[in-house]
Protein backbone atom coordinates (compact mmCIF):
# COMPACT_ATOMS: atom_id res chain seq x y z
CA UNK A 1 0.00 0.00 0.00
CA UNK A 2 1.14 3.68 -0.36
CA UNK A 3 -0.23 6.92 0.37
CA UNK A 4 -0.21 9.89 -0.97
CA UNK A 5 -1.46 13.57 0.65
CA UNK A 6 -0.90 17.09 0.65
CA UNK A 7 1.05 18.96 2.47
CA UNK A 8 -1.72 21.00 3.89
CA UNK A 9 -5.17 20.13 4.65
CA UNK A 10 -7.16 19.49 1.60
CA UNK A 11 -10.28 16.81 1.42
CA UNK A 12 -9.25 16.29 -2.22
CA UNK A 13 -5.88 16.14 -1.64
CA UNK A 14 -5.21 12.20 -0.63
CA UNK A 15 -4.48 8.53 -2.20
CA UNK A 16 -4.22 5.17 -0.56
CA UNK A 17 -3.75 2.72 -3.15
CA UNK A 18 -2.14 -0.88 -3.60
CA UNK A 19 0.61 -0.92 -5.87
CA UNK A 20 2.25 -2.97 -8.28
CA UNK A 21 4.95 -3.95 -6.85
CA UNK A 22 6.70 -5.86 -9.51
CA UNK A 23 7.51 -2.54 -11.32
CA UNK A 24 7.51 0.21 -7.60
CA UNK A 25 10.77 1.07 -6.76
CA UNK A 26 11.57 2.14 -3.34
CA UNK A 27 14.95 0.48 -1.83
CA UNK A 28 17.02 2.13 -4.17
CA UNK A 29 19.40 4.42 -2.29
CA UNK A 30 21.77 6.30 -4.03
CA UNK A 31 25.52 7.52 -2.55
CA UNK A 32 26.62 11.00 -2.86
CA UNK A 33 29.62 10.09 -4.81
CA UNK A 34 31.88 11.84 -7.38
CA UNK A 35 35.04 10.66 -9.46
CA UNK A 36 37.52 13.34 -10.23
CA UNK A 37 40.64 12.65 -13.00
CA UNK A 38 43.99 13.42 -10.94
CA UNK A 39 46.90 14.80 -13.14
CA UNK A 40 48.87 11.32 -12.57
CA UNK A 41 46.35 9.58 -14.81
CA UNK A 42 44.15 8.03 -11.25
CA UNK A 43 41.14 9.01 -10.05
CA UNK A 44 39.75 10.32 -6.92
CA UNK A 45 36.69 8.93 -5.96
CA UNK A 46 34.96 11.64 -3.04
CA UNK A 47 32.12 9.11 -1.31
CA UNK A 48 29.86 11.62 1.47
CA UNK A 49 27.49 8.76 2.41
CA UNK A 50 24.05 7.76 1.34
CA UNK A 51 20.42 10.05 2.72
CA UNK A 52 17.29 9.89 1.67
CA UNK A 53 17.36 13.25 0.43
CA UNK A 54 19.05 11.49 -2.90
CA UNK A 55 16.35 8.69 -3.41
CA UNK A 56 13.97 8.44 -6.14
CA UNK A 57 10.84 6.16 -5.89
CA UNK A 58 8.95 5.10 -8.99
CA UNK A 59 5.56 4.18 -8.08
CA UNK A 60 3.34 2.41 -10.85
CA UNK A 61 -0.56 1.86 -9.96
CA UNK A 62 -3.24 0.24 -11.39
CA UNK A 63 -5.02 3.47 -13.50
CA UNK A 64 -8.51 4.03 -12.28
CA UNK A 65 -10.10 7.54 -13.07
CA UNK A 66 -10.36 8.74 -9.23
CA UNK A 67 -6.87 7.92 -8.71
CA UNK A 68 -5.15 9.92 -11.82
CA UNK A 69 -7.58 12.73 -10.70
CA UNK A 70 -6.33 12.79 -6.85
CA UNK A 71 -2.51 12.16 -8.29
CA UNK A 72 -2.72 14.73 -11.26
CA UNK A 73 -4.11 17.37 -8.91
CA UNK A 74 -1.12 17.43 -6.20
CA UNK A 75 1.01 17.21 -9.44
CA UNK A 76 -0.14 20.64 -10.65
CA UNK A 77 -1.12 22.14 -7.02
CA UNK A 78 1.58 21.12 -4.53
CA UNK A 79 5.58 21.36 -4.54
CA UNK A 80 5.53 18.79 -2.30
CA UNK A 81 3.95 16.36 -0.66
CA UNK A 82 3.74 13.03 1.70
CA UNK A 83 4.87 9.74 0.70
CA UNK A 84 3.80 6.92 3.15
CA UNK A 85 4.67 3.20 2.23
CA UNK A 86 6.77 0.16 3.44
CA UNK A 87 10.08 2.00 3.61
CA UNK A 88 8.48 4.58 5.77
CA UNK A 89 6.96 8.55 5.62
CA UNK A 90 8.68 10.60 3.09
CA UNK A 91 8.69 14.34 1.95
CA UNK A 92 9.13 14.77 -1.48
CA UNK A 93 8.28 16.11 -5.11
CA UNK A 94 6.38 14.94 -7.90
CA UNK A 95 8.36 15.16 -10.55
CA UNK A 96 7.48 13.14 -13.45
CA UNK A 97 3.60 11.76 -13.91
CA UNK A 98 2.81 9.19 -16.58
CA UNK A 99 -0.32 7.58 -18.13
CA UNK A 100 0.98 4.56 -19.96
CA UNK A 101 -0.73 0.52 -20.44
CA UNK A 102 -3.64 1.67 -17.96
CA UNK A 103 -1.15 2.71 -15.11
CA UNK A 104 -0.12 5.41 -13.47
CA UNK A 105 3.44 5.74 -13.27
CA UNK A 106 4.58 8.15 -10.75
CA UNK A 107 8.44 9.84 -10.29
CA UNK A 108 8.92 11.16 -6.61
CA UNK A 109 12.00 12.99 -5.63
CA UNK A 110 12.37 12.33 -1.89
CA UNK A 111 13.53 15.51 -0.11
CA UNK A 112 13.51 13.81 3.33
CA UNK A 113 12.54 11.17 5.74
CA UNK A 114 9.97 11.84 8.27
CA UNK A 115 9.04 8.85 10.18
CA UNK A 116 9.72 5.19 10.53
Amino acid sequence: MIALAAPTADTSGALIAREYKPDTVLRDPAARISRKKTLDGGVYIDHSGVTDGDRTFTIVLPFEDESYTIVKRLHRNYTSIYVACREGCFYGSIEKLRFSGGRIEITILIELKVGP
